[in-house]
């Protein structure tokens, strides 16, 4: 991987949480953002990364976008508008809920990779031990096996139709709420204070899902899983 330049735009949660992660396989990752200030602060916090201007753009190998899905279109509009070519970068898709077959019809003249992160970028930057689904239309290509290739390095990688992702994360996302909402209905109802509800669906609860997952659970809380178990078998 000695002849990518590896580059990345957006740098909200799932950038700063990617860029965290991939400093332990030793690439250097190059950074555009519009705002001096911003572009600062953030090399400050990875002093292994470089700062790009945006006519640089066209000298990088892969692009990752993470970019908000309504503002991956309008940049690359902007890029085309000022004269400045991708036509020779690998623009790696990493928006949850921009489907790439989108941006491959906008855009056909760019190289594409689907390559959709499957969880939380908070989980993402503590934990690592990532998931990715890179979309099976668009896992083709030199750039674009070298980019899973480097991904795997954080996680893995499954070749799968990338709109399971977003399905997934709704799906998920829906019965955190869920179990929040009820948790605090009754914690509320049973007098606890603030401070303990916080702490219960903030702390308690999350904890006990991720040791629940890998097997790691105490004897308290297997307890309780199995009067669940218990329960269906009646």
């Amino acid at each position: 991987m000695d002849n990518i330049r590896w580059g990345i735009v957006g740098i909200g949660k799932i950038g700063r949480a990617l860029t965290h992660q991939l400093q332990s396989t030793g690439i250097t990752l190059s950074f555009f953002h519009p705002n001096p200030l911003k572009a600062e602060s953030f090399k400050e916090d990875f002093p292994y990364t470089e700062a790009l201007s945006k006519n640089e753009l066209s000298s990088v190998s892969v692009l990752l976008l993470a970019l908000p899905a309504h503002g991956i279109i309008p940049f690359l509009h902007e890029l085309k508008s000022e004269g400045i070519s991708l036509q020779h970068t690998l623009l790696v898709n990493l928006a949850t809920v921009m489907p790439t077959p989108t941006l491959r019809a906008e855009f056909p003249e760019l190289d594409w990779l689907g390559l959709k992160f499957m969880g939380h970028s908070e989980d993402l930057r503590l934990h690592g031990n990532a998931l990715f689904v890179a979309d099976a239309q668009t896992a083709q290509g030199e750039k674009a096996k070298q980019t899973i290739q480097l991904f795997e390095q954080i996680g893995k990688v499954i070749i799968d139709d990338e709109s399971v992702v977003e399905k997934l994360n709704k799906l998920a996302t829906y019965h955190a709420i869920k179990a929040a909402k009820e948790l605090e209905k009754e914690l509320q109802s049973l007098g606890y204070p603030r401070e303990y509800q916080d702490r219960a669906i903030a702390a308690i609860a999350p904890e006990v899902m991720r040791s629940y997952v890998q097997g790691t659970m105490g004897h308290f809380a297997k307890t309780i899983a199995d009067s669940f178990d218990n329960s269906r078998g009646d």
